[in-house]
């Protein structure tokens, strides 16, 4: 499971690509909460 917050993108800005790249690969997206400055998005592997 991949948790993605605010901090988290903020934290591996310079990686972000990469990283959406990896993850839309092998995980699937199963929840946004929004309510915050940032959305929090949970991933489920495949």
């Amino acid at each position: 499971m991949v948790i993605y917050d605010g901090y988290t993108r903020r934290k591996f800005r310079r990686y972000n690509a990469l990283l959406d790249s990896l993850v839309a690969q092998n995980y699937t997206k199963i929840a946004t909460v929004e309510g915050s400055k940032y959305p929090v998005e949970i991933w489920r592997v495949k």
